[in-house]
């Protein structure tokens, strides 16, 4: 049966899909029928599976995937045990993305993000499953489903994880990515454009990209490099000269701005795709250079501007845990109980619980502003960013619906990673969240022990090691930083729509402080 299916892969590559179709669906009924199935039958199941579902991806055939998917879920109790976990998530969320109808951007709606959500969360659970180790290919996958969600920022990070490894979906869909930033953000610079043009030219000579496909990449490559060359004709800049400044201003800054900058952390938009001066500052605001009118403005910015300072402590507390060394003067005066259950305690490890804590702090104003600004206030009950959505609630939908946007809608999609309800994989950031303010989480080493068993008494202690709190806390950080981007891009989106409406409105400058 090995050589059946290396012949069906063959015939993949060669691209003959209804032959490898019928192939696949009687290797499919041979190994259902097995009265007996042992653990082989059950790795072939899968592997029969996923060739069904790269079938009907490349087909494309619905029906193909459909049973591929049908396959894995039927069997996912016995699949679980005997392939990676990683792998298996990885499969289901490329059947469940290839199930989903392909929208224009501008199509989408509430509905439209609901059934990417689930593909999303595969891809999360996928990645989680690696430990860290993540296959390029999950990393782009993943990308490509937060750019359908309009959730950039990330998409573009997962992006630059990827294109080290010469993928080229991860290039074509940067540039992809950077062209809809534009759109959505409706701000320009001509390093995007250069950025779009290299992404297409990257992969011109790859042999990932079929003959036939190269000169639809290049004509936009030629198309980005016409308008690069005429705006730097236009404002006299040499662009061979300006990438070597990039790297110059790079090294000139600050370790912290690096640190920033390398993590991704940094509140700027040209940070998202160049590493050079422009992104020295946090200089995100939500007026453009064309101004945007609107009474709005001054009280949104004025939101902007908390939720940037409450955002600029989180990363400082991060940095200086990672980089700045342990106090043992401080630790010596607080004169700690010897308890045997190596709890950290201390300066140091605060800063982690703190930042931590005002992340969701951040994202609870974020809420707040968005009710504020477009009348979304639940009916009842608090507002917390993860659950104040309430889409399932009669007429909710339409009054999402009618005041959607891009930035709207990946502030949905960021809330569904951190609820719960909606299957989000990172739903228990907010009972980690919930444990700090109570003290019910306790942060030891790794392989901690605990002699005298002082936690056993607590119910509901949530024991967390600082490996995976401090990996857990910078992706925090980085969904953070995500949903202030998409809130300025919700406030701006509105902001255009009411200058369509009143072209002579008067636009609120909005000027930067500075300081000595």
């Amino acid at each position: 049966m090995n050589v059946t299916y290396q012949y069906i892969e063959d015939l993949i590559a060669s691209g003959e899909f209804s032959q490898t179709r019928e192939w696949a669906i009687c290797a499919l009924q041979e190994l259902e029928s097995e009265s007996k199935k042992t653990s082989n039958t059950y790795r072939k199941l899968f592997r029969v599976a996923g060739l069904l579902i790269d079938i009907g991806s490349l087909a494309p055939d619905n029906e193909a995937v459909s049973l591929g998917l049908k396959t894995l879920e039927t069997y996912q109790t016995a699949l679980l045990p005997l392939v990676d976990e990683h792998h298996y998530h990885y499969c289901v969320g490329n059947a469940k993305d290839s199930l989903v109808p392909v929208q224009r951007p501008d199509q989408r709606g509430f509905a439209s993000i609901r059934e990417l959500v689930d593909v999303k969360n595969c891809f999360w659970r996928a990645i989680r499953a690696t430990n860290g180790n993540i296959p390029p290919e999950y990393g782009v996958n993943l990308a490509n489903s937060l750019k359908q969600q309009f959730r950039l920022a990330e998409a573009l990070d997962w992006y630059d994880y990827a294109t080290p490894f010469g993928i080229s979906q991860a290039h074509i869909n940067r540039s992809e990515a950077l062209k809809l930033l534009n759109l959505i953000s409706n701000s320009f610079t001509v390093k995007l454009l250069d950025e779009v043009a290299s992404g297409y030219e990257a992969v011109l000579d790859s042999p990932e990209v079929p003959p036939n496909a190269r000169p639809h990449y290049l004509q936009l490559a030629k198309e980005a490099r016409r308008l690069v060359h005429q705006f730097c004709v236009d404002h006299d800049i040499n662009p061979d000269l300006d990438h070597r400044i990039d790297e110059d201003e790079y090294t000139q800054q600050t370790d912290f701005r690096k640190f920033c900058i390398d993590r991704r952390l940094a509140l700027s938009e040209h940070s998202l795709y160049c590493r050079c001066a422009a992104s020295t500052r946090d200089n995100l605001t939500i007026p453009t250079v064309g101004g945007i009118p609107g009474e709005f403005i001054v009280p949104m910015e004025a939101v902007l501007n908390r939720l940037k300072s409450e955002f600029s402590f989180c990363r400082r507390m991060y940095f200086e845990y990672l980089h700045y060394p342990t106090d043992e003067n401080l630790q010596h005066e607080s004169c700690f109980s010897e308890l045997l259950n190596q709890e950290l305690l201390g300066l140091q490890v605060e800063k982690l619980r703190t930042s931590f804590r005002a992340c969701f702090g951040i994202l609870d104003k974020i809420a707040e502003a968005v009710c504020d600004l477009h009348g979304l206030h639940p009916s009842k009950g608090h507002i917390y960013f993860e659950s104040f959505w309430q889409l399932n609630n009669p007429g909710r939908m339409a009054q999402f619906d009618a005041a959607k946007s891009p930035g709207l809608l990946a502030l949905h999609s960021i809330a569904t990673d951190l609820n719960g309800a909606d299957g989000g994989e990172w739903a228990f950031f907010k009972k980690w969240r919930n444990a700090l303010e109570h003290g019910a989480l306790v942060l030891q080493p790794e392989g901690a022990t605990d002699v005298w068993g002082s936690f056993k008494e607590k119910p509901g202690v949530i024991l967390v090691s600082e490996r995976d709190f401090v990996y857990h806390l910078e992706h925090l950080l980085r969904l953070t930083r995500s949903a202030i981007f998409s809130f300025v891009f919700l406030v701006r989106d509105h902001g255009l729509r009411m200058k369509e409406q009143n072209p002579d409105g008067i636009s609120m400058p909005i000027y930067r402080q500075d300081f000595p």
